[in-house]
């Protein structure tokens, strides 16, 4: 079978620093540079210009190739080239070397909601992005009723896009790219958007194009959503293949690197385990686990309390962060997860340092190895100030027996009936 997908010896260069409007002075001064150098190179004289711009090669060497109906799964660090890649994909962007081939009608999830104008209504914007996805007017008007009811925004159809939540502009972006009837669908992300119940109307919509044929390239940091959704999985590190097959293989290849760090651009977590990014303007200076007695732990047995304390440090103020911590399995399924928010904690501001502490009373999960993530979002909720993604490690001890993710306490009662309460 010839793949409809084929990147070829592919290679990406992004050019580091720098604003990418500039001026006329600029170029100029930036070609007189290289002049210069390109001339010294030569001669062998020394001389002193404006350097060359430093480079950062996202893709190396690429090689993919993905025949029509997979469903791929591409993970790896932030970084790593995963949105690169669909990028490219999606021709948005074009490579430095090497040769991109794609064959049929492409429906893109990348960066869902760009193509949106907020001064519009949302009717008006179902119309302008369904064009961009490359749908016709008669096309989408025979949709719409379904785009609509998908996105649930029926009752804000009319009003302008501005007005909409983060969410909501999402959901309608993904709601008229899930319409499109692509051929190939790349997805980047966006299933982190909406609760619970939309992100099942997603993977629902995804399993059914699927089932229909449509090849589907999946980019997530939820390593349990890709092994649910994909059949194979591409591991990238630093813009290169470390494997190309099973989806548990890949991720357990991942969860190794990022425990060791070999796979993270953003810098090391104080413990040197998982990988970090974000803005840094403030940071997590440590993360303990905490007993029922508040000694700090490394270990904790099935049932007993459980406490996550967040050291943090903000040289100046932040206002209105919001703090979150989420607990996986070592083979990356997702346990829980909480913001302070959520739970009704509300800061005004941070500023210097200061401790968060997240108590969980009774911790009935199964024995095993759990990794934990410690964040601080900026107001917005969604912007990150420093994540320590898998960055710490919590072993679970259990003396009874049984089966699943949880073990919760169980109460098993036994009576005999007489043949007179029959």
């Amino acid at each position: 079978m010839e793949p409809n997908i084929r990147l070829a010896g592919v290679w990406k260069k992004y050019l580091i620093g720098g604003s990418h409007y500039r001026s006329l002075r600029e170029d100029f001064t930036r070609a007189g540079a290289a002049i210069v150098r390109g001339v010294a190179k030569v001669t062998g004289a020394k001389v002193n210009v404006m350097p060359p711009r430093p480079v950062f090669w996202a893709l190396k060497g690429l090689d993919i190739g993905i025949n029509p109906g997979e469903r791929v799964g591409i993970i790896g660090a932030n970084g790593a080239g995963k949105t690169t890649t669909l990028r490219l994909m999606a021709r948005i962007t074009k490579a430095t070397k090497g040769t991109v081939y794609m064959r049929g009608r492409i429906g893109a999830l990348i960066a869902v909601g760009a193509g949106i104008h907020p001064e519009l209504s949302g009717r008006e914007n179902i119309f302008l992005y369904g064009s961009i996805m490359g749908l016709k007017r008669a096309e989408i008007q025979r949709k719409l009723d379904s785009i609509v009811a998908f996105s649930g925004v029926e009752e804000f159809l009319d009003t302008p896009v501005k007005y909409y939540s983060s969410g909501m502009r999402v959901r309608l972006g993904f709601s008229v790219a899930l319409h499109v009837d692509p051929e190939i669908m790349l997805v980047d992300e966006v299933l982190a958007v909406g609760d619970f119940q939309f992100q099942k109307r997603c993977l629902d919509g995804i399993d059914d194009m699927a089932r229909q044929g449509t090849t589907i390239v999946f980019v997530s940091h939820d390593l349990h959503s890709v092994k649910q959704t994909c059949r194979r999985v591409i591991y990238l590190n630093h813009g290169e293949v470390k494997y190309d097959g099973e989806p548990q293989t890949a991720i357990n290849v991942y969860m190794d690197d990022m425990r060791s760090g070999t796979g993270a651009l953003g810098g090391s977590t104080p413990g040197g385990r998982g990988t970090r990014f974000g803005s840094f303007d403030a940071v997590i200076e440590g993360v303990q686990f905490l007993d029922g007695q508040g000694h700090a732990v490394e270990e904790i047995r099935t049932g007993e309390p459980l406490t996550i304390e967040i050291r943090y440090y903000a040289p100046k103020p932040i206002p209105a962060p919001d703090f979150s911590t989420y607990i996986r399995r070592n083979d990356g399924e997702h346990v829980c997860s909480s913001m302070a928010s959520w739970e009704g904690l509300r800061l005004k501001e941070i500023s210097g340092r200061g401790v968060l502490r997240a108590t969980i009373n009774q911790f009935d999960m199964a024995p095993g190895r759990y990794l934990v993530s410690a964040v601080i979002f900026d107001s917005s909720g969604v912007a990150f100030i420093d994540h320590h993604q898998d960055a710490y490690e919590l072993t679970v001890q259990s003396d009874r027996h049984g089966q699943g993710l949880l073990y919760p306490k169980v109460a098993w009662a036994a009576s005999q009936e007489t043949p007179a309460a029959r």
